[in-house]
């Protein structure tokens, strides 16, 4: 069901805005494994600006490093000045 305001009898957002909005999230989310040791370990699924802006590839040129200090994106080989950095986003919705 959706949110209600305790002062109104209608939804706070309609269906459609609702369905809109978790596809926006649900299509730039990928998938992220901790490490252990870390607040919060394990699978997780996440939006992580300017890293979703890699472009998907099952065959990735790079990958995702989480720990204590964060995400950053690691290259798993040179890369050309120009070359498109493939990042696999994880399985789709």
């Amino acid at each position: 069901s959706m949110p209600f305001c305790p002062f109104r009898r209608k939804p706070l957002v309609s269906r459609e805005s609702f369905i809109w909005g978790f596809c926006l999230v649900r299509s730039r989310a990928m998938d992220l494994t901790v490490a252990e040791g870390t607040t919060t370990s394990g699978a997780l699924r996440v939006i992580l600006p300017v890293i979703d802006m890699a472009n998907h590839n099952h065959h990735a040129s790079c990958r995702l490093a989480a720990g204590p200090r964060g995400v950053e994106l690691v290259a798993e080989r040179d890369h050309a000045p120009g070359e498109p950095i493939l990042l696999n986003y994880g399985a789709r919705c």
